[in-house]
């Protein structure tokens, strides 16, 4: 357990002796609000350290670790952690080796660490959704905690090796280098306050003043996740905010004779409404597309041409023991599924990797050529 800086200090020396690192993260947003890491876990060939930011003030000295490209950080689902060291530290990690996406590559269909570890290392483990539900903020830990915490790395550098063996057989090493090193560009996306309400999903059908009364209680319930320490959901769920904005005059209503006094919870409700009814209507954004007229004939070929595309996609991952997203994007192939789009243009996305470039792009070229008649 490491509880201080002196500890932090240490840990740190030990970690940078070794070519690579284990690590995984355990965090409140579950129970709290707004969520916070509460415990890292790191293991080397000699160590396991579980790292307690909860009583540690300077966690800085971990950048190092984390930024130095030298040393491997193995991470089964790293997106989760790679955003979390973001938004509460600004940490950014270099040299990842994802257990994830590696398993993905060799034919994995089921990709949680206990499916992997069974699939891969024989272990014979089972999921304990009680331990990954679990209040991390709470002090101390528990000895049942801390065993979950420490088997979350303690088997991913023997599963790392595995992997990269049968990737290697497979020549898919490479590509899965290619994927993890583009994670490094993951970053935490801030919410921003004044129209982070529209991202709740069912509020795309509300305009006017329903709009402006979900802006409202949308911040009602973020002020009181704070003020309570609890995630918002458990305050009032998306699914009751929105039914709330949609029907503002009804549900306003059955506030209006409700004897409260300003303690209240449906007081600061009923304020909530009142503020969203009283404001100016809220207009919804217009997104910034351009707008492409295509024929009624047009769109039926669009379709039938991405069925085909499709096709193409599913038989190639068939016969590779892949799933088909990993064979080629399919935003890409609905924009290829256009007769004025070329494959030349569609290379140059970013969300075309070199390693599909250079195993898929001709057949999909011959295959195009073939569907377009040209």
């Amino acid at each position: 357990m490491v509880q201080n800086s002196a500890g932090l200090l240490d840990m740190k020396k030990n970690i940078q002796q070794n070519d690579f690192v284990s690590f995984d993260l355990e965090a409140n947003g579950l129970h709290r609000y707004p969520e916070r890491v509460c415990l890292l876990q790191f293991a080397t060939c000699q160590n396991i350290y579980l790292v307690d930011p909860v009583v540690i003030d300077d966690m800085s000295p971990l950048k190092e670790i984390f930024m130095n490209s030298s040393i491997e950080k193995i991470i089964h689902a790293s997106g989760y952690d790679i955003r979390s060291l973001d938004r509460d530290w600004g940490f950014k990690i270099k040299n990842i080796f994802d257990t994830s996406i590696a398993a993905s590559f060799t034919g994995s269909n089921r990709l949680g660490l206990n499916s992997i570890l069974n699939e891969h290392l024989i272990l014979n483990l089972s999921e304990n959704k009680i331990f990954q539900k679990a209040d991390w903020t709470n002090r101390p830990l528990s000895k049942n905690l801390i065993k979950y915490a420490s088997e979350d790395v303690i088997h991913l550098k023997k599963l790392r090796d595995l992997l990269s063996s049968k990737l290697n057989k497979l020549g898919r090493l490479d590509w899965v280098i290619e994927e993890c090193k583009i994670l490094e560009l993951i970053k935490y996306e801030h919410k921003d306050k004044e129209t982070a309400f529209l991202s709740i999903k069912g509020s795309g059908v509300l305009e006017g003043k329903s709009l402006t009364v979900l802006s409202a209680l949308y911040k009602f319930r973020d002020l009181e996740a704070r003020k309570l320490d609890k995630p918002p959901f458990k305050i009032i769920s998306d699914r009751k905010l929105v039914e709330l904005s949609n029907n503002w005059i009804k549900e306003k209503s059955k506030l209006d004779n409700i004897d409260f006094n300003e303690d209240n919870f449906s007081f600061r409700l009923y304020k909530a409404f009142e503020q969203g009814i009283n404001s100016k209507n809220i207009t919804r954004p217009k997104m910034n597309k351009e707008i492409i007229k295509i024929s009624h004939d047009d769109q039926i070929y669009m379709k039938e041409r991405l069925e085909y595309l499709k096709t193409w996609r599913i038989k190639l991952a068939k016969k590779l023991n892949l799933t088909p997203s990993l064979i080629w994007p399919l935003s890409s192939l609905s924009r290829l599924a256009k007769k004025s789009h070329k494959l030349e243009s569609e290379l140059s996305d970013m969300s075309i990797r070199n390693w599909q470039k250079k195993m898929f792009s001709n057949d999909l070229d011959d295959y195009l050529k073939s569907l377009f008649q040209v």
